[in-house]
């Protein structure tokens, strides 16, 4: 980015509960700031898009840690305040500032100092931006997220916009044909093979693991048994509308409630990290190791 005057400001408070993180970029005539504060459990963000000091865009973000499930509740914040954007733009401002705020994420993860919890709001900020910029060609605002943010594999992703490279899990799946025996995984096996994309969304990896409908069922659900108990969990153990278990074999982790991110999915998100180097190092997350 030779162009680009990159400015970095992080605060740490003598209250170790209260944090703040501010990140700028100039893009030509463009500018772009992001700030985040996090105090009591609660992440209050900013983002501003200006063109020639005029403020173009701006979005505020509020993610309340406290609240119970408040991961399973982040895509329908997206989706609503995408909605009620009332910036007179045109699908090509929104697609133009989406990937500037790529560019200004980029330059964040340049920084070898900074706290990850503070910079996962500019997610959805940029999410928020995906979600309008698709509402011009479907009529509807919606988001479906990725499931790897409820098991903090990923930051937050719409499973349409976060893409694996075709060629590495071509690789993948031919080097180790072990791993895909299963009816699903014989039916993505033979897509990965025969496709002429470059780059696969998620969603379409998923989709043949699992049903959208059913998705977004169970969180539904989820939502509604967490506010009928008042509990922290989505489940004491593993309810009935759960697609698997957090306790079953396969699922990325151990633990109560249900499963939405299961071994072959594991398998291929990690070993496409691995494969890439952990580059990007905001789509492989923290504790991805180089093959």
């Amino acid at each position: 980015m030779k162009n680009a005057i990159i400015l970095f400001f992080v605060v740490l408070a003598a209250n170790a509960k209260s944090q703040t993180l501010s990140k700028e970029i100039q893009l030509g005539n463009d500018r772009l700031i992001y700030s985040c504060s996090y105090i009591n459990g609660i992440f209050e963000s900013n983002f501003k898009f200006l063109t020639n000091q005029t403020i173009k865009y701006e979005t505020n973000y509020s993610l309340d840690t406290s609240t119970a499930n408040f991961k399973v509740l982040q895509h329908k914040q997206v989706a609503t305040q995408a909605q009620n954007l009332s910036f007179p733009l045109a699908q090509v401002d929104y697609i133009d500032i989406s990937n500037k705020v790529t560019q200004l994420i980029d330059s964040i993860f340049a920084i070898d100092n900074f706290d990850k919890k503070l910079v996962q709001s500019v997610f959805f900020h940029k999410a928020i931006l995906k979600a309008k910029e698709r509402s011009f060609v479907t009529g509807t605002y919606e988001c479906l997220p990725h499931p790897g943010f409820f098991y903090n594999k990923t930051y937050f992703f719409d499973q349409r916009d976060y893409f694996l490279n075709k060629d590495i899990l071509k690789k993948i799946v031919n080097s180790s044909p072990q791993q895909f025996t299963d009816s699903s995984s014989i039916l993505f096996a033979n897509f990965i093979n025969n496709t002429t994309d470059v780059n696969v969304s998620f969603e379409k990896l998923y989709s043949f693991y699992v049903d959208k409908v059913k998705f977004l069922t169970s969180i539904e659900n989820i939502l509604q048994y967490s506010s009928q108990n008042n509990t922290n969990n989505s489940a004491p153990n593993c309810a009935w509308y759960c697609l698997l278990c957090g306790s079953s074999w396969g699922c990325c982790g151990n633990y109560s409630g249900c499963c939405f991110y299961a071994n072959t999915l594991c398998y291929l998100h990690d070993r496409a990290c691995a494969m890439s180097g952990c580059q990007p190092a905001w789509f492989c997350f923290p504790g991805c190791v180089v093959e």
